[in-house]
């Protein structure tokens, strides 16, 4: 009998120590990219994403422009950076590695984004160089690569606009350029919104209403209907829009005027503690009628989620559907959208 338990109290004992050398086994082949990316003059570059191409593991950098992409297995990888307005960058890292050798990035101005015409707070269109206010623009393909939740979440790439999307998807805090007159209010009923820019849709303001319960973003749903966003922000950019001298955000929509454009994109997971379940569907039809100018498109999206926490109802649910015909001409369009 002594000799069993003997037998069995050093088996016991033996894969203790296994297991605690496979643990530390396991925890020895992971490690930590971290670094930093600034732009071209040396200053940090605020809200850059710095993806893992291998893993698709990603992150953002730091009001100081540094950034940590933790747990990460042994192994050489590529990691792409990219910021909007500049040309994105690839470099290659090795896991693990010296404190001594973080990843240092710097990113060039992209020249060719300068050569884009832009239709928003001008009287007429015009390259961002010849405009005399301050022009970003997102094409859908990054607005792709970003996966906003909701406008204010897009908003947030933009470069000095301050957003505060911790609500979800409306009734989010956004200012341009310091003019925050989101800070007007009280605690007991604080003020929100898009007070001093604009919020527009195809050119015009999704609402001229804004107060503490209301805002633009109630009316306004971002989905793979949109061809890309103009942000111009500062002073003058109200010319084209009233009340607005933080600036003017337009979402432009597909019209199918280019050729076809046909896209079809879901998004599912889990959320909060692991077992609320999010779902998400984007679909985009749109193409020419005829070679006399005109064309179609349609789109919209449906999604389901419960939330952080399950109220006995979802969080959200629903979406919505949009459709356009345009006829374009030598000088101007006409355009039919419900």
């Amino acid at each position: 009998m002594k000799s069993h338990l003997f037998t069995f109290a050093w088996r016991c004992i033996a894969t203790l120590a296994l297991l605690v050398l496979a643990s530390n086994w396991a925890v020895a082949q992971t490690g930590t990219i971290a670094g930093r990316v600034t732009d071209a003059k040396g200053e940090p570059l605020v809200g850059a994403t710095v993806v893992v191409t291998e893993t698709k593991a990603g992150t953002s950098t730091n009001p100081d422009g540094t950034f940590s992409l933790p747990n990460v297995p042994d192994g050489a990888y590529t990691l792409m950076v990219s910021f909007v307005g500049a040309v994105a960058q690839s470099q290659r890292v090795t896991v693990p590695s010296p404190e001594a050798q973080r990843v240092s990035v710097s990113l060039k101005d992209d020249t060719k984004s300068l050569d884009e015409v832009i239709v928003t707070g001008v009287f007429d269109q015009r390259t961002k160089m010849e405009s005399s206010v301050a022009i970003t623009t997102l094409n859908a393909r990054q607005i792709e690569r970003l996966v906003p939740q909701s406008a204010a979440d897009l908003l947030r790439n933009v470069p000095g606009v301050y957003v505060n999307s911790a609500l979800g998807e409306v009734k989010n805090t956004v200012y341009s350029r310091g003019v925050s007159a989101n800070s007007v209010g009280s605690l007991a009923s604080p003020a929100n919104g898009y007070y001093y820019v604009s919020l527009q849709e195809d050119g015009l303001p999704v609402t001229g209403l804004s107060s503490g319960t209301i805002s633009p973003d109630y009316f306004f749903r971002n989905d793979v209907t949109i061809q890309r966003l103009e942000a111009v922000r500062g002073g003058t950019s109200s010319i084209t829009s009233a009340n607005a001298p933080g600036g003017i955000f337009n979402f432009l929509s597909k019209s199918g005027s280019n050729g076809a454009e046909n896209e079809v994109l879901t998004r599912f997971g889990l959320e909060a503690d692991g077992r609320q379940p999010y779902y998400r569907a984007d679909l985009n039809l749109g193409n020419k009628l005829n070679d006399t100018g005109l064309s179609y498109n349609v789109g919209g999206f449906y999604r389901y989620a419960n939330g952080a926490r399950y109220a006995g109802y979802p969080f959200n649910f629903g979406g919505q559907v949009k459709g356009s015909v345009t006829q374009s001409f030598d000088k101007g369009t006409v355009r039919v959208y419900a």
